[in-house]
């Protein structure tokens, strides 16, 4: 199924590069103490760690819900 893209940058534009960063610039400050950013050129990966499942699952909610706004 086809649908329009809302968000994003463009794919083998000459400004894709820049348009990404600044698209992703602000992601390092949604989350906090409890994860872990990492940033390698067009990869993220966002580590959470706990012992505590129930506070696992609460840090998990609180990062995706500030990437997600």
């Amino acid at each position: 199924m086809w649908e329009k893209i809302n968000y994003g940058v463009p794919q083998g534009s000459l400004f894709g590069p820049l348009l990404f960063l600044l698209y992703i610039n602000d992601l390092l400050r949604t989350t906090n103490n409890s994860a872990i950013p990492i940033l390698l050129a067009d990869d993220t990966s966002i580590l959470i760690a706990d012992p505590n499942v129930d506070d696992f699952q609460s840090k998990l909610d609180y990062i995706f819900n500030n990437i997600s706004e």
